[in-house]
């Protein structure tokens, strides 16, 4: 089955967001030069600062591109707004891009009460957490194994994108909050160092917080991994073909009422866009 044509506009130079993006996208769509031969496309990705003509047909399945901070958004209605970079002055439906393709495709999240089962059944205890200096100690598997066990987890750079990508109520720093887009209170408890073993013993103690910051974390990851943006893109701009079962999945899910932004809908309906394209689902 060939993928939907997605119009590519673009000035001379091509950042290398953009290419990150495209990589992302090449699953579900194939993004062409406007104008050139094929039949018609289903939407368009402008970069800034290409106009975008409200008039324009595809204006309403348009993703627009913002490079930095001093970009504009343009005039009218686009159907997605990208952003490359964490600037908290972004307009408040923007998506961000972000600066690394992280974790979320890779790894599945925990909850906590299957956090407490594994530690019941290997004799850890029930209240473990990963402070700080200890990550610095574990490498590989065993780093892994720790953040998907642990009742609360510190973590700063790389390894807090694994945490959430995994669920981890996560402890971290304001820089690695910025860096990743993390709302202090909301994704993850944001603290000093020093400060962090009252955090993390805040999280262990108390099972409602542990599962607020849990789904959190993985909401999180999935908004910090281009995957996942790529993924949002293609169904909420209706960049697949109608003719494939994504749409009976779609429908489905509506029966089920499920809300039109549960994360449970997103991730039926790319792994069906997935099926579809490997001839697996028919």
């Amino acid at each position: 089955m060939r993928r939907p044509m997605v119009d590519l506009v673009v000035g001379r130079v091509s950042p290398p967001a953009v290419h990150q993006l495209a990589r992302a996208l090449s699953p579900w769509v194939d993004l062409r030069v406007p104008g050139t031969s094929g039949g018609g496309a289903v939407g368009r990705l402008v970069v800034a600062p290409q106009p975008v003509d409200p008039s324009h047909p595809l204006a309403r399945s348009t993703a627009y591109v913002l490079l930095d901070a001093t970009t504009s958004p343009p005039p009218g209605s686009v159907g997605a707004l990208l952003a490359v970079g964490a600037d908290n002055d972004l307009p408040v439906e923007a998506i961000r891009i972000p600066a690394s393709v992280g974790a979320a495709a890779t790894r599945r999240p925990v909850p906590p009460a299957v956090r407490a089962r594994w530690r019941n059944r290997a004799g850890l205890p029930s209240d473990l957490t990963i402070p700080p200096g200890r990550i610095e100690s574990l490498d590989g598997a065993v780093l892994d194994t720790a953040l998907a066990a642990a009742a609360a987890v510190w973590a700063t750079g790389a390894t807090a994108e694994v945490a959430l990508a995994l669920g981890a109520p996560l402890v971290t720093d304001g820089e690695t909050a910025e860096h990743y887009g993390l709302t202090a209170g909301v994704d993850a408890l944001v603290v000093d160092a020093d400060d962090a073993a009252t955090a993390l013993e805040s999280i262990a103690a108390d099972d409602v917080l542990a599962a607020r910051l849990s789904f959190a974390s993985r909401r999180a990851a999935e908004r910090c991994d281009l995957h996942s943006v790529a993924q949002r893109l293609v169904l909420a701009l209706g960049w697949h073909d109608h003719g494939v079962p994504a749409l009976r999945v779609a429908a489905r899910l509506d029966e089920l009422g499920t809300p039109l932004d549960a994360s449970v809908r997103m991730r039926a309906l790319a792994h069906e866009l997935v099926l579809s394209e490997g001839g697996g689902s028919r």
